[in-house]
């Protein structure tokens, strides 16, 4: 396990061009001249290799040292990866009687303290496949006569570790999820057991804790019962747009995944893995929703089959899956640097305690103008039924969010984007997705009846040589 984890991290593609593109003008004058052949994503790629290679040893010094003093929690000469592996899991049972009970704190102090799972430490076969990758990538880059032959290791190490990629730091998750907590204490047992349920992908739970119910503090209890697996941030009732913001600036995740605390995703891995896949396998893809869809703003598409009908499936991967325009909450998936690219959920389009409606709509939007690009891949969630959303509460709640705040998010969105017009940001975008999906992906023929076209005439259709004959008709 600790090989596959080292081996998977010595790959390129977990660092991104644009992070070391101001290297070439900072590097020490002595190694300017050696490395003047290597691009931007060279030296990355060679960095990421070594800084690998350096952590792998490292984690192999600090097992020997511990089982040489018995720190170690096994006898001397196992395996601390088989320790943690063979850790007993979370038990959830007395937290959700405490629940039912009304009495979560004292229950949740007495949870067990296992290892977190996905966290195995390194082995001298990770360490040689770790030295191994990198005289490989040395000796490739040499053969190109794009580094100097006989060029000394520790030159290398010393002129390219002045910025470290942070995604290999040792127990750095790949997804973070991120929850937005308002008074559902019977819902924290059901949400934690299935998201800590998957042991293949590295996660954390970031949760910022928006009420100050007394049933609140169990958050707290948990992120030690959890040994950090679960990140608490305790707000004043800001409600979902800068509660996103927050937490995305907490996540260390390569992909954070914006979650409601009224729905759990199914237990397992099988969701997150084919999600994880998606972003592997699009490199531009910035979002993926998995509630519902639209694959453009005109008013005469209202989303066939509620926004849920997969007519695409990636041809890569084999999972069902499409390109479209608009995604709501959530579960709404992010690449982090493309949600922190594009400046998070805009804070203007509502006050601080109000529902952000439309904000969703409004950031995949953006994420296409600054070129990215957002997909729908099916989920299903299992919803609260015992109480109903946030905003249905009373009267006078629903009016504020689904009247007051749609009405003043609708006018900064049509303001800012112009409608589905031709010649608009959204009528190209529009059209961008009909291409992608038509191009890239497959037609998905697994479900009933013959496959469908599911664009409409004024866009053009499924025929790429047509623009379509779209008015000024716009949903607005």
């Amino acid at each position: 396990m600790a090989l596959a984890l080292c081996m998977c991290l010595s790959s390129p593609c977990s660092a991104s061009a644009s992070q070391h593109a101001h290297d070439r003008h900072w590097l020490p004058h002595h190694c300017r001249k050696p490395l003047s052949r290597l691009s931007t994503n060279e030296r990355a790629r060679l960095r990421d290799v070594m800084q690998t290679k350096q952590r792998c040893m490292r984690e192999a010094r600090l097992v020997a040292l511990r089982l040489r003093t018995k720190l170690g929690k096994g006898a001397p000469g196992s395996d601390l990866a088989q320790d943690a592996a063979q850790a007993s899991p979370l038990s959830l049972e007395q937290l959700q009687a405490a629940v039912q009970e009304g009495r979560l704190g004292a229950t949740s102090r007495r949870m067990q303290r296992g290892r977190p799972a996905g966290r195995p430490r390194a082995t001298h076969d990770a360490v040689a496949a770790a030295e191994a990758a990198e005289k490989a990538a040395v000796a490739g880059l040499t053969e190109r006569q794009v580094l100097p032959p006989q060029l000394p290791q520790g030159l290398l190490s010393a002129c390219l570790m002045g910025h470290l990629n942070p995604q290999l730091y040792p127990d750095t998750p790949q997804v973070s999820f991120m929850l937005q907590y308002y008074r559902r204490p019977w819902m924290i047992p059901t949400l934690v057991e299935a998201l800590r349920s998957c042991t293949d992908v590295a996660t954390e739970l970031v949760v910022n804790v928006d009420s100050d119910d007394p049933q609140s503090r169990v958050w707290a209890e948990l992120a030690s019962n959890t040994s950090g697996w679960v990140v608490p941030i305790f707000s004043a009732n800001v409600h979902e747009i800068r509660a996103y913001n927050r937490m995305a600036g907490v996540a260390r995740g390569t992909i954070v995944v914006a979650l409601q605390d009224d729905s759990t995703p199914p237990p397992g891995c099988g969701w997150l893995l084919n999600l994880t896949r998606l972003f592997d396998t699009h490199p531009s893809l910035g979002a993926v929703g998995m509630k519902i869809y639209r694959f453009n703003q005109h008013g005469e598409n209202k989303n066939t089959g509620e926004g849920r009908t997969m007519f695409f499936k990636d041809p890569l991967t084999g999972i069902p899956f499409n390109f479209v325009q608009l995604v709501d909450f959530g579960p709404l998936a992010f690449r982090r640097s493309a949600y922190r690219g594009v400046g998070g959920l805009d804070e203007g389009m509502s006050e601080a305690g109000m529902c952000g409606i439309y904000s969703d709509f409004e950031i995949c939007v953006r994420l296409w103008a600054a070129g990215w690009q957002v997909g729908y891949m099916p989920l299903e969630v299992t919803h609260d039924v015992d109480k109903p959303g946030g905003t249905h509460v009373d009267s006078a709640t629903e009016w504020r969010c689904w009247r007051l705040q749609l009405g003043l998010a609708v006018e900064t969105h049509t303001d800012r984007w112009q409608g589905m017009r031709p010649q608009t940001t959204m009528y190209e975008q529009a059209q961008e997705v009909r291409r992608l999906d038509l191009t890239v992906l497959a037609r998905n023929n697994d479900g009933p009846g013959e496959w469908v076209c599911p664009f409409i005439a004024q866009l053009g259709g499924c025929d790429l040589g047509s623009n379509g004959t779209a008015g000024a008709a716009s949903e607005f």
